[in-house]
């Protein structure tokens, strides 16, 4: 298994204050470089962890993320399932998911 594991797309599934505070974390600063050099620089310093333990921080970020409000469970099982990510973390609210429902019954060219 660790052999399908790898960095890049471990990181690219990170939000920006999920991978720093991983390098934070783990290395106990984050890199004083311009803006331009940033990424790149983070990503070296993310390939120095062990790629099991990446991976593992990796899922506890994406743990950490809002996730959809066990209110609206009935309103998220409506949503296509083409959208359903894109929603799921979203942290959509009432009236979001009232919105997106009105605009998916929506037929083309009704106003």
């Amino acid at each position: 298994m660790r052999k399908k594991l790898d960095y890049k797309s471990i990181f690219k599934i990170l939000r920006k204050y999920e991978f720093e505070y991983i390098l934070q974390k783990n290395f106990g600063f984050l890199p004083q470089v311009n803006d331009f050099q940033y990424y790149d620089v983070c990503f070296q310093m993310f390939k120095q962890l062990d790629i099991k333990q990446a991976q593992q921080e990796m899922l506890y970020q994406l743990k950490q993320r809002e996730t959809v409000d066990r209110s609206n469970i009935k309103e998220f099982n409506k949503v296509p399932v083409e959208i359903k990510s894109l929603i799921y973390f979203s942290n959509y609210t009432d009236n979001n998911f009232k919105q997106l429902n009105q605009f998916l019954i929506k037929k083309i060219g009704d106003e």
